[in-house]
């Protein structure tokens, strides 16, 4: 494929983040996903990368420039950056990442989205409920949920009213707190304290602006049982994490961009969803809590750590 100055197609990405080292390793396997597909960034292909760096009085701007900068498609993850995309254009192509597409007002169906949005789905609502169900399982007298999330990511009322429906369909309450200070944190966790009643799922774990394993533990000295949606949760030390996950993620939305550029129309196009799951438990942690690990759910994980 050739391509002159003139007609080489211009894309738009806006990340939610920094240009930091995770970025740069996800961005050097997003990039040889898209050249397995023929395109090459600065031959037939530009890419204007824009950084919100976690402020979200920057999505607007940005994605107001990128659409006024004459791009051809836009490519984001997370549901306040595709809204704010989808604010200033209702035409050009958005291939986004995000967790319920259908309840986000993002797409009519995720077989026929039928806008001009379409992407990768994260299964937010089954998430969501092998989540709870797993602290359920830890912690059978909990009749409230703390949810914990960085301010960094601000308030989603779509995550916010898929967990308090989970959450009522276990019989429980959903408490969800954004939080930034580790003095929120503390107080947050204080709430709910106790092995007995304390659980907390924790969304967004390496988004607080301090060591995550600060929270982790905070949480064990509050006999509070924690679950994250990301590895590193488990890592720092909650009692376990849980993702649905795309494990080729950087080739399936390189192969979205691809069908986008060729001429498919998003609205057309499904959502994919994820092909993985992962479920990791702090052995060290369960120990510190005072519980104990169910031969059956060690069978389940697909690691153990601690």
């Amino acid at each position: 494929m050739t391509s002159t100055s003139t007609s080489t197609p211009r894309i738009g990405f806006l990340y939610p983040g920094y240009r930091d080292p995770e970025f740069d390793a996800w961005r050097l396997a997003f990039l040889k996903a898209l050249e397995d597909v023929s395109w090459i960034e600065g031959g037939n292909l530009l890419i204007e990368w824009r950084f919100a760096e976690y402020d979200r009085t920057r999505y607007a701007p940005l994605a107001d420039e990128l659409v006024r900068g004459g791009v051809v498609a836009l490519a984001t993850a997370g549901t306040p950056l595709t809204h704010a995309l989808r604010r200033v254009t209702e035409s050009i192509p958005i291939v986004t990442g995000v967790g319920d597409p259908v309840g986000s007002g993002f797409a009519i169906s995720l077989q026929n989205p039928g806008l001009n949005i379409t992407g990768l789905s994260w299964g937010l609502r089954e998430k969501a409920r092998k989540q709870i169900g797993l602290l359920v399982e830890m912690v059978p007298t909990v009749q409230t949920f703390l949810v914990l999330r960085s301010r960094r990511y601000g308030d989603i009322p779509e995550l916010n009213t898929c967990l308090k429906e989970v959450a009522k369909e276990f019989g429980r309450v959903a408490d969800i707190r954004t939080a930034e200070s580790f003095a929120e944190i503390e107080s947050a966790l204080g709430s709910v304290a106790g092995t007995a009643t304390g659980a907390a799922i924790i969304y967004g774990h390496g988004a607080f602006q301090f060591d995550p394993s600060k929270l982790a533990s905070a949480a064990i000295r509050h006999g509070v049982v924690t679950i994250g949606d990301e590895r590193r949760a488990a890592e720092a030390g909650c009692l376990m994490s849980y993702a649905m996950r795309h494990p080729d993620q950087e080739r399936r939305f390189a192969s979205i961009i691809d069908r986008v550029l060729r001429g498919d129309k998003p609205a057309q196009i499904p959502f994919e969803l994820p092909a993985e799951s992962e479920l990791i438990v702090n052995r060290a942690t369960a120990t510190a809590l005072g519980l104990v690990l169910s031969k059956e759910l060690l069978h389940r994980a697909d690691a153990v750590i601690g």
